[in-house]
């Protein structure tokens, strides 16, 4: 549903991964910021951790290491 009403007001929703840590961001059009703030602050007030959302962030960190780390045969060079 969050990603739903983030498509439907104009914003987009991406992450990053490095080491260690997970960065979640939405990015609204200006006349959507009351909204973008709004959910945000609706989210950190009222968190659903459960085991089904960790166990499918595991398997994110995995895939984004899989992609970046395990399948770079020259490093960082």
């Amino acid at each position: 549903k969050w990603f739903d009403i983030v498509s439907a007001n104009g914003g987009s929703n991406n992450a990053n991964t490095t080491q260690d840590r997970t960065y979640y961001y939405e990015v609204f059009p200006s006349n959507s910021l009351e909204l973008g703030l709004w959910m945000e602050s609706e989210r950190m007030l009222h968190p659903i951790i459960n085991q089904i959302g960790v166990d499918t962030q595991n398997e994110v960190v995995k895939e984004e290491k899989r992609q970046r780390v395990d399948n770079a045969p020259y490093g960082k060079i």
